[in-house]
């Protein structure tokens, strides 16, 4: 069973058991954005844009970009998850795997062929279970691990032998400094 995590909007969102809040001007598309949890840290984001009466919008073939502000950094930046194009019924969808647990401020927006932004919708989707970012294939494909840890004890013994050595070096000196002052 699918739990609706987080979402933006009321108008159509009410209809889809969807709470929250959109911000498009009326006579403007709206769009509105949820976080469904689908099972262990995989998040599916669902964009549904309206048509307002007497609007040019039509709601499919729309490209909906989904992105995640980054509080981590100054200014707040959003990074870029993924686009996805809404079907005739205006919904986008886009999977998502978050990197970390805790609240992540998602964003989805539409813009004009100009690049201007005519539709937005934010939503707060708090991960409880997170993925390693090199997770799967990029790490099992690694071939160094256990070499690497080979190296860093072969590193380590290097070590080990210079600081015996300084420290037989420096005992022998300090022995002769000792014998010819007498």
């Amino acid at each position: 069973m699918r739990a609706v995590v987080a979402a933006g909007a009321v108008a159509i969102g009410s209809l889809l058991g969807w709470a929250g809040t959109a911000g498009a001007a009326t006579g403007a598309p709206q769009l509105f954005l949820a976080a469904h949890h689908e099972h262990g840290a995989v998040v599916q984001l669902v964009a549904s844009l309206s048509e307002p009466a007497g609007s040019s919008v039509k709601p499919g073939g729309v490209t909906v970009t989904f992105a995640i502000h980054l509080t981590e950094f100054a200014g707040s930046p959003l990074l870029v998850l993924g686009t996805s194009t809404t079907g005739p019924g205006g919904v986008a969808r886009l999977v998502y795997r978050p990197t970390w647990k805790g609240p992540q401020r998602l964003v989805a927006s539409v813009a004009d062929s100009s690049g201007s932004t005519i539709a937005s919708a934010s939503s707060t989707y708090v991960a409880t279970a997170s993925v390693a970012p090199l997770a799967g294939s990029t790490e099992a494909a690694r071939p160094d691990g256990s070499i690497g840890k080979v190296v860093v004890g072969v590193l380590l013994s290097i070590v080990v032998v210079l600081w015996i050595a300084l420290v037989t070096v420096a005992v022998r000196a300090r022995r002769m400094a000792g014998g010819q002052a007498a």
